[in-house]
C-alpha cells in the first residue's frame, strides 16, 4: 500500500493517481471493482451477473471446491500488488513474481518502467528491484528477453533524465541485443550517457553492436572516440582495423589510443605494418612504444601466430624497463619456449621484481637437469637471491637439492636458513632430522620456531623416539625447549619421565616447555607425583601450567572422587598455596571434591575463601546451589555466587516453576544493579508466565528496565519454528509495554510477529506507553516549553489548550475558529512519539519545521468522514503533496493511538507510524518543500470550521522527541591537483590531470592523513594488466595494513599470473579473511566504480553497482581466519585510509568519503 502512495504522489498523472485510489479503496473495502473481463457491468445486466454468480458460487463449493478465479484486476493494481512484495523474500519467490510480470505482456513492464525516479527524486528503490529482478529472469530464462529489451530500448528515447535512462543502459547491457543496438547508439555522444552506452554495445559483442560501434568511432571526437577504440580494442575487433589505421595520423592521445587497441585486437596480418608505424613514431617514448608491441606479442602468443618470440626476446635485450622485461619473460616461458639460460641470468638481476619473476617462473620448468643448474648457480647469487632460489627449490621438490638446503644450514645466514628449514624438511624428511635439530643450538627464537613448525608440520609420530634420544643428549637449552614441546604436541608417552626432569630446569624456557608438555602426557597415576611436585617444588614450578596437568591427570579418572580424595589428603598437611588446587577440584566435580572446596569458605583466611568462592561459581554441575545459596548470606559473597547461580540455574533439572522460585530467593537478597541485571537476564530462559509477571516489575527503574525488557522477549517470543511462545492476555500487555521502550527495529518486529499470532494488536494499552532512551518530554503538568503561534493566516491565535494530567487538550475557541499550540524550542531532524486520541468529528495535524509564517510540514490528523490521517499537506505552499486515504483505516476512534513521525534531511524525507505501523514514508524534492525552513518548532494544531466541531478535543499525551544528526555530508580526499591531506608515500604516488597514479616503478602505503571509524567510501579505478594495489582500512600508520589493519584487494584477478588464486585474495577480498564475488570487474583499462562501506564489525564492498563482499569480521574471523594466519589488527575499531602500493601501475580518481553515524 505504501508503495502505491509512493508512487503516486508527485510527478506522476492524476489520472492514473485517481484510477489507482479509487481501485484500492475499492478493494479496502471488500467490493470488487467494477470492470470485468474489460466488460463493464451496470443496471440488469449486474443484477443477472449477480445472480448467476450465486449459482455457479453454489455448484462451486459442491463440484469445484479446488478452482482458482481468474486474476480480476487491472494492471495498474498488479503492479501495486507487485511493488508491494519488493524485495522478494526468496529467489523462488522473485522468479515466481517475474514470471506473473512476463505473462501480463509489455504494457505492464512498461508501467512499471513509468515509475523510475531520478535518484534525487522520489523513492523508487522497489521499482528497481523488481526491475533488476526482472532483467536476471529473462537473462537465464529466456522468455519474455527480447519483449523486456524491447520495453527498456522505448525508455532511452522516452525518459528525459539521464540518471534514468543510465538504469535503462544497465539493464539492456545484460539482455540488449542486436535489435536494440540503434537504439543504444544513438546515446553515444550524450555527455552523461557516453560511457554506459559503450560499455552496454560492447557486453553484447555481437554483430550488430560491433557495427554500431565502428559507426559511432567515425562519427564522434574527442573522449567519446577515444573511449570508443579502447571498446573496440577490448572486443578484439579486427573487422575496425581499417577504421582505425587513419586514425594514427591525428593527435597523439588519439593515435595512443589506436595503437593499444591494435595491439590488444593482435590481428596476425596486421603486425608488421603495426610494427612498421611504431618504429617511425617520434610521439611516443620507445618504453610506451614497446609496451604495445609487447601487448600484441602477448595476444599472438595466445594464437601462437606471428613474431611474437622474437618480440619478447627484443625486448628483453634492450633491457629498457623491467616493468617490460617481466611479461616479456613471462609471455615465453608460459607459452612453452625454453628459458631456462635466462631465468638463471635474471635471477641475479639488480631488479628485484624481476629476479622474483625468474624464479618463479622456475618452477614451470620441469626435470631434475633444470634443477642441477640451479643448484650450480646458488652460491653465485647474493643472499637475499639465495632466500627466493632456496624458496623455489623446496616447491619443486627435487631431492637432489637436499645438498645444497643442508649446506645453507651449516653456512647461511639467519634469513637463508629460516627458508632452508622448511626445504629440507620437504626434500628429505629422515635426512635432514639431525641437521634440523642442530640448528636449534643456535639459539635463535625465529629459528628455533621455524624447526618446531618444521617438525610437526612436515614429520609424523615415529620420528619421537629419535628425537627423544636427541633430548637426552643435548645441552642446549635452544633444543630442549624446542624439543620438549614437539614432543608434547605429539603427545609421545615415552618422553613423560624426561618431561619429569626438565620441569626443574635452570633455564626458564625449558622449565615453561616442560610444565606446558606435562599437561599433554600425564595420565591418572600421575596425579600423586605431581602434588609432591607443588608441594616440595619452588614458586616458580607452582603455577597454572602445573595446575593443569593435575587436572588432565584427575579428570583421567573414571570415578571423580578417587582423585578428590587424594587431593585432600594431600592438602591436609603443609599445602603451600592450598587455594591454587581448589580449581582442580571444580574440575572435578562430585560430592567429595564439593565438600572440600566448601570447607575453604570459613577459616582460611580471605585468599583462601575468595578462591573457593571463585570455584563454587564455576562448579560443573547444580549440585553446588545448596552451597551457593550458603554463601549468599554473606553480603560480600553475592556478586560472585549470583553469577553462579544465574548460569546454574536454568541449567538444573527444576521445573520453570522451581527455577522461578530460587530467582525469586535470589533477589530476595540486597545486591548490586550488575547482580540484578545478571539474574534478570537469566530469568530469561525460563519459558513461563510467572518469570515474565516477575520480570515486568522491573520495566519501570531506570537502570534494570533495558535488562528486564529484553529478558521478557526471550522468554515470551518463539526462539524457533517449532516453539510457539507464550501466550495470553497477560504477555500480549507486557509485550506491548516493551514494544514502545525498544529502539531495537528487530526487537519491535519480533514482538509484533509473536502479537500478530497470538490475534493481539500492537495497540498501546491505556497506561503501558514508555519512551526509548534518548527521549526527552516535552509535555509536564502544564503547558511551560509551549506558546500559541499567533502569525498563522486564518487561524490568529484563537484556539483552547490546557494541561489535565500531563495530557494536552485543545478545542476551539470561540468556536469555529482554530489554533495552534507550538514548542519555544525549534527542530530540524528528528523522531516524535506520542499518543494521540480525538473526539468524533474532529480534524487536527502535528506540524513539524513551522516557520514565522506558518509555513510547515503537516501530518493530518483529520478523521471526519472523507478525511485523512497520515497525508502530507504543506500549507501556504503547495497544499496537499502526499495522499494517504488507507491512514483512517488504521486510526482507532475514541481510543489512544500510538504516533510516530521521523523527519530527516532536506529536502526532507518524512515517514509516519500509527499503532506501530508504517503508514506514510514520503520524500520531498526541492519543488515540494520550496520555501519551508529546514529547521523549526513543533506545533500541535485545532482545525478552525467544521460542522459539529465546536466542542469536540484533541487529547495528546506522551509526547517525546529525540533529536537527529545529519551524517557528515561526502568529502572529497583528493584533490585532483596534489596530495595535500595524504601522509605515507606521498613521492611514490602522483597526482595528474585530476588522477591519482601509482606508478609501476614505485609503490608504498599512501594514508589520508586522518582516522576513520564507520564510513562510506566511494572510488573509482583502473587496472593494468596483471596490476596489484590494495585499500588499507583501519589501519596504523606503521606494519602491513592486512595484518595490523584490514587490506581490500585492488587487483586483476583475471590476469593469468593469478589464476591459481584463493577466493579470499580476489578482487575486494577483505584479504585472508572474508572471499569476495568474482567477475565484476570491467575489462582491464576501463574504469571501475567500487563503493566500501564499513560499520562496526561489518564490511561491505560494492563494485560497479554489484555487492562483492558483505560480511562480518569477527564472524568471519571465529575460530580463525580463512588464510589461517594471525590478523591482530582485525578488529582495530578506528584507522587510517589509504592505498597499499605493490608495484604496478593502478590510477585512481574521485575518492569520496562520508562517516557512518
Amino acid at each position: 500500500m505504501l508503495l502505491i502512495q509512493k508512487c503516486d504522489s508527485g510527478p506522476y498523472n492524476q489520472q492514473r493517481k485517481e484510477s489507482m485510489t479509487g481501485e484500492m479503496n475499492s478493494r479496502r473495502c471488500g467490493k470488487s471493482p467494477d470492470i470485468e473481463g474489460g466488460i463493464k457491468v451496470t443496471g440488469e445486466s449486474l443484477m443477472k451477473k449477480r445472480l448467476v454468480s450465486g449459482m455457479i458460487l453454489m455448484l462451486g463449493i459442491v463440484f469445484l471446491a479446488g478452482t482458482v478465479r481468474a486474476d480480476q484486476r487491472t494492471p495498474e493494481t498488479r503492479i501495486a500488488d507487485l511493488l508491494a512484495r519488493m524485495p522478494a523474500d526468496s529467489g523462488a519467490q522473485l522468479d515466481e513474481l517475474m514470471a506473473d510480470l512476463i505473462s501480463w505482456g509489455p504494457r505492464a513492464v512498461r508501467l512499471i518502467c513509468d515509475r523510475v525516479a531520478p535518484a534525487e527524486g522520489f523513492d523508487d528503490t522497489e521499482v528497481r528491484y523488481a526491475l533488476g529482478g526482472l532483467t536476471a529472469y529473462v537473462s537465464v530464462h529466456e522468455r519474455g528477453k527480447r519483449m523486456v529489451a524491447s520495453c527498456y530500448s522505448e525508455m532511452l528515447s522516452k525518459m528525459v533524465h539521464h540518471e534514468v535512462k543510465a538504469f535503462f543502459l544497465n539493464q539492456l547491457k545484460v539482455i540488449g541485443d542486436d535489435a536494440s543496438a540503434k537504439d543504444v547508439a544513438a546515446l553515444i555522444g550524450d555527455p552523461h550517457l557516453s560511457d554506459a552506452a559503450i560499455r552496454a554495445l560492447s557486453a553484447w559483442k555481437s554483430p550488430g553492436a560491433l557495427k554500431e560501434l565502428r559507426k559511432s568511432v567515425s562519427r564522434q571526437t574527442g573522449p567519446v572516440r577515444i573511449a570508443l577504440i579502447e571498446a573496440l580494442g577490448d572486443l578484439r575487433d579486427n573487422g575496425s582495423l581499417k577504421i582505425l589505421e587513419p586514425m594514427l595520423e591525428e593527435d597523439s592521445l588519439t593515435a595512443a589510443s589506436v595503437y593499444h587497441a591494435m595491439a590488444r585486437i593482435g590481428d596476425p596480418r596486421w603486425f608488421d605494418r603495426f610494427q612498421s608505424r611504431l618504429m617511425s613514431e617520434m610521439r611516443f617514448s620507445d618504453r610506451t612504444i614497446q609496451g604495445w608491441r609487447l601487448i600484441y606479442a602477448d595476444h599472438l602468443a595466445r594464437r601462437n601466430e606471428g613474431p611474437w618470440r622474437e618480440t619478447c626476446r627484443d625486448i628483453l635485450a634492450a633491457q629498457i624497463d623491467p616493468a617490460l622485461m617481466i611479461p616479456a619473460l613471462r609471455i615465453l616461458a608460459v607459452n612453452g619456449v625454453p628459458v631456462e639460460e635466462l631465468l638463471l641470468e635474471y635471477a641475479a638481476s639488480p631488479f628485484d621484481d624481476l629476479a622474483g619473476q625468474a624464479v618463479n617462473l622456475a618452477l614451470m620448468v620441469p626435470g631434475a637437469d633444470h634443477t642441477r643448474q640451479w643448484m650450480k648457480r646458488f652460491w653465485e647469487l647474493e643472499s637475499d637471491r639465495r632466500i627466493m632460489v632456496m624458496r623455489m627449490l623446496g616447491e619443486r621438490g627435487d631431492s637432489e637439492a637436499l645438498g645444497t638446503a643442508l649446506r645453507v644450514l651449516q653456512q647461511g645466514g639467519r634469513e637463508e636458513r629460516l627458508e632452508a628449514i622448511q626445504a629440507a624438511a620437504k626434500l628429505g624428511a629422515e635426512e635432514a632430522l639431525p641437521h634440523l635439530v642442530s640448528v636449534l643450538e643456535l639459539d635463535d627464537f625465529r629459528i628455533a620456531a621455524a624447526v618446531k613448525q618444521a617438525l610437526l608440520t612436515h614429520y609424523d609420530h615415529s620420528i619421537s623416539p629419535t628425537l627423544l634420544d636427541v633430548l637426552n643428549r643435548s645441552a642446549s637449552p635452544a633444543v630442549q625447549a624446542t624439543l620438549i614441546e614437539v614432543l608434547g604436541r605429539k603427545g609421545y608417552a615415552g618422553a613423560r619421565e624426561a618431561v619429569y626432569r626438565y620441569c626443574t630446569s635452570e633455564r626458564m624456557s625449558v622449565r615453561r616447555a616442560a610444565l606446558d608438555a606435562l599437561g599433554l602426557l600425564v595420565r591418572a597415576d600421575d596425579l600423586t607425583r605431581l602434588l609432591n611436585m607443588w608441594k616440595t617444588q619452588n614458586s616458580f614450578i607452582r603455577g597454572e601450567a602445573l595446575r593443569n596437568a593435575m587436572i588432565s591427570s584427575a579428570l583421567d579418572y573414571e570415578n571423580p572422587g578417587i582423585p578428590a580424595r587424594i587431593i585432600a589428603s594431600a592438602i591436609e598437611d603443609d599445602f603451600p598455596r592450598t587455594e591454587d588446587i581448589l580449581p582442580v577440584l571444580g574440575r572435578l566435580g562430585g560430592e567429595t571434591a564439593l565438600e572440600i572446596v566448601s570447607g575453604f569458605m570459613e577459616g582460611r583466611g580471605e585468599s583462601a575463601r575468595q578462591a573457593a568462592l571463585e570455584t563454587l561459581s564455576e562448579w560443573p554441575d547444580a549440585s553446588v546451589i545448596p552451597v551457593l545459596f550458603q554463601a549468599m548470606e554473606e553480603r560480600e559473597n553475592r556478586p560472585e555466587a549470583v553469577r553462579g547461580l544465574a548460569r546454574l540455574v536454568p541449567e538444573s533439572s527444576l521445573s520453570d516453576t522451581g527455577r522461578l522460585e530460587l530467582f525469586n530467593r535470589i533477589l530476595g537478597y540486597s545486591l548490586p544493579v550488575p547482580s540484578v541485571i545478571t539474574v534478570l537476564e537469566a530469568m530469561g530462559h525460563l519459558r513461563s508466565p510467572l518469570a515474565v509477571e516477575t520480570l515486568a516489575r522491573y520495566l519501570d527503574r531506570d537502570s534494570l528496565s533495558q535488562a528486564a525488557a529484553y529478558a521478557v522477549v526471550r522468554a515470551a517470543t518463539p526462539s524457533g519454528s517449532e516453539d510457539a511462545g507464550l501466550r495470553g492476555p497477560e504477555t500480549a500487555s507486557v509485550l506491548r509495554k516493551i514494544y514502545g521502550m525498544m529502539d531495537d527495529d528487530s526487537i519491535r518486529k519480533r514482538i509484533e510477529t509473536h502479537l500478530e499470532s497470538m490475534g493481539e494488536s500492537i495497540g498501546m494499552d491505556k497506561e503501558s506507553f514508555q519512551a526509548p532512551s534518548g527521549y526527552t518530554a516535552l509535555v509536564h503538568n502544564d503547558l511551560r516549553g509551549w506558546k500559541r503561534h499567533d502569525n498563522l493566516p486564518g487561524h490568529g491565535i484563537a484556539g483552547k489548550w490546557r494541561v489535565e494530567e500531563n495530557t494536552i487538550i485543545g478545542m476551539q475557541d470561540p468556536p469555529g475558529e482554530g489554533g495552534f499550540l507550538t514548542t519555544l524550542r525549534e527542530f530540524k531532524d528528528f523522531d516524535l512519539i506520542m499518543e494521540v486520541r480525538i473526539e468524533e468529528p474532529f480534524d487536527s495535524g502535528i506540524f513539524c519545521r513551522v516557520g514565522p509564517d506558518g509555513k510547515s510540514h503537516q501530518i493530518t490528523l483529520d478523521i471526519r468522514e472523507g478525511g485523512e490521517v497520515g497525508a502530507v499537506y504543506c500549507p501556504w505552499t503547495l497544499g496537499f503533496v502526499h495522499h494517504n486515504p488507507s491512514g483512517m483505516d488504521r486510526f482507532i476512534k475514541d481510543e489512544w493511538n500510538h504516533l510516530r513521525i521521523r523527519m530527516e534531511g532536506e529536502p526532507a524525507r518524512i515517514q509516519v507510524w500509527l499503532n506501530h505501523e508504517l503508514i506514510t514514508d514520503f520524500q520531498h524534492t526541492e519543488k515540494s518543500t520550496a520555501g519551508i525552513p529546514e529547521s523549526g518548532s513543533i506545533a500541535l494544531q485545532v482545525h478552525p470550521g467544521g460542522e459539529g466541531m465546536h466542542d469536540k478535543r484533541a487529547y495528546f499525551r506522551n509526547i517525546y522527541v529525540k533529536e537527529l544528526y545529519r551524517p557528515d555530508e561526502w568529502r572529497v580526499l583528493f584533490n585532483g591537483e596534489n596530495l595535500d591531506g595524504w601522509i605515507g608515500a606521498v613521492n611514490s604516488y602522483r597526482a595528474e590531470n585530476g588522477i591519482l597514479i601509482c606508478p609501476a616503478d614505485a609503490g608504498g602505503n599512501l594514508y589520508f592523513n586522518e582516522i576513520f571509524d564507520d564510513f562510506v567510501l566511494r572510488f573509482e579505478f583502473r587496472l593494468t594488466p596483471g596490476a596489484n594495489n590494495g585499500l588499507g582500512i583501519r589501519a596504523p600508520l606503521e606494519g602491513d595494513a592486512a595484518y595490523a589493519g584490514m587490506e581490500l584487494q585492488i587487483l586483476d584477478d583475471t590476469a593469468p599470473i593469478y589464476s591459481d588464486l584463493q577466493p579470499y585474495q580476489y578482487h575486494g577480498s577483505v584479504y585472508g579473511v572474508i572471499p569476495a564475488r568474482r567477475g565484476f570487474l570491467n575489462p582491464v583499462g576501463e574504469w571501475n566504480f567500487q563503493e566500501v562501506e564499513a560499520r562496526g564489525n561489518r564490511v561491505i564492498v560494492r563494485l560497479n553497482g554489484e555487492t562483492i563482499v558483505h560480511g562480518d569480521i569477527l564472524e568471519a574471523s571465529t575460530p580463525r581466519t580463512l588464510d589461517g594466519a594471525p590478523h591482530p589488527g582485525l578488529l582495530r575499531p578506528e584507522g587510517y585510509i589509504g592505498f597499499l602500493g605493490h608495484h604496478s601501475h593502478v590510477e585512481f580518481r574521485h575518492i569520496v568519503i562520508r562517516r557512518q553515524k
